[in-house]
């Protein structure tokens, strides 16, 4: 027997993941691998037409430096609690751009890229690659889309005046700080119908590709109520408070998801060893085991049945007011709360292709080894590959999802935070 830490996609969409096989088979296939970030635009005019195509702003600047550490690290994470979850929270990303010539200046700067353009707004879409030594060719992945915030003090050209800092905002994060309760009318009170009405709408489906089938809420609320919510309150926040305990919101590649906090069961197969640089930082997770909750200025409750540390948790959300919608929200987070669940932090080689609540597995056997962890990576080769990190894991069969991910381009790494299911 051997200790496995075994990535598993779960159940998305393969056309999703079908881009980015190429990725997977050159970070695999090489241990010297040769890294780039793409950077594209698509750039908005006054009349508020975006371009046909996404453009390389390379190409727009012939300047073979201009990406060059432009993007130090990028952060994917759930919230920090065991019950809260929500949008995703994916922070804003700030490109570094050589700007010498105001290159990347406002659309006042005739030198300038956005000349005859808007830059707020503009689109942004950035890549991570491998090069493929076998064809010369970089394969790649989307890693971030977002819109340029001009209004943020976090866009501003460098006291040399050498740097342009353009400070990027997740696309589905700026849309709904952008539109509040006030802007559109729902109909439908049921949660998956109600996120369908919202974004089956022109303000979001300019942006992002809706589908009815990439909404499944982990807890379908059967009553939203909107009478106590104030006109100016953010639909990010609106949405955030009814995901609390069973779902989370996010768009991946420009295509809308709600889906469900539990991660899905499927079989794997085993992943290059070497690409794993260190394991640390095992928590308990005691301090997010929470066994009694309770719905304010009510009488619902949830006591788990097992209550070893009497951890209490009050919970209200504004637009749930029915009493089955409240009991069953509360079994819902209790049911999960009264688990201990530990985390564990892991890093390897640079790797883009993963998301928040990708499934980990953790095979190790009846006995502890000496073994280190295998990590693993969709129908790839059965290979074992195996190296001595002085790894040991006792239980004979454990799941985990990734719950927090930050790449580090200037270090070369990956940082997973994995949570045992």
């Amino acid at each position: 027997m051997k200790n496995d830490l075994i990535w598993d996609q779960g159940n998305w969409d393969e056309q999703n993941w079908s881009s980015s096989s190429g990725y997977e088979e050159t970070y695999l296939k090489s241990n010297t691998l040769n890294s780039d970030l793409l950077i594209e635009i698509k750039r908005i005019n006054e009349a508020g037409i975006y371009e046909a195509e996404w453009r390389d702003i390379s190409s727009l600047i012939p300047n073979p430096t201009i990406v060059q550490n432009s993007i130090s690290a990028m952060s994917y994470k759930l919230e920090n609690e065991s019950y809260s979850y929500g949008v995703l929270r994916i922070p804003d990303c700030t490109l570094k751009l050589l700007s010498i010539n105001g290159e990347f200046d406002s659309e006042t700067n005739y030198n300038s890229i956005f000349f005859g353009f808007v830059r707020h707004k503009t689109l942004v879409r950035i890549s991570h690659g491998y090069l493929d030594t076998s064809s010369s060719i970089y394969d790649y992945i989307e890693v971030y889309r977002g819109f340029i915030n001009e209004k943020s003090n976090n866009t501003k050209v460098s006291n040399e005046n050498t740097y342009q800092d353009l400070f990027i905002e997740d696309l589905l994060t700026f849309l709904l700080k952008d539109y509040t309760f006030s802007n559109f009318t729902i109909t439908a009170t049921t949660l998956e119908a109600f996120l369908f009405e919202l974004f089956n709408r022109s303000e979001f489906t300019d942006f992002l590709t809706i589908n009815a089938l990439n909404i499944t809420a982990g807890y379908n609320i059967q009553n939203i109520d909107d009478t106590a919510l104030e006109g100016q309150t953010q639909w990010l926040t609106i949405l955030q408070d009814l995901s609390i305990g069973h779902s989370h919101l996010y768009q991946k590649a420009g295509v809308l998801y709600y889906q469900p906090i539990a991660p899905q069961n499927n079989t794997a197969k085993l992943f290059d060893r070497n690409k794993i640089i260190q394991v640390q930082n095992v928590s308990s997770g005691i301090d997010e085991v929470f066994e009694k909750l309770f719905w304010e200025d009510t009488a619902i409750s949830f006591i788990s049945p097992t209550n070893i540390y009497n951890q209490t948790k009050t919970f209200k959300i504004s637009t749930i007011t029915n009493a089955t919608d409240q009991n069953n929200i509360l079994s819902t987070i209790g049911t999960r709360t009264a688990t201990i669940r530990k985390k564990i932090t892991i890093s390897v080689v640079l790797f883009c292709n993963l998301f928040i609540l990708d499934q980990i597995r953790i095979d190790a056997g009846d006995y502890e080894t000496n073994d280190g962890l295998v990590w693993d990576q969709g129908n790839w080769d059965e290979q074992n590959w195996s190296s001595n990190l002085g790894a040991a894991f006792t239980q004979s069969s454990s799941f985990w999802m990734i719950k927090e991910i930050k790449h580090n381009f200037q270090s070369g790494s990956t940082e997973l935070l994995i949570e045992e299911v």
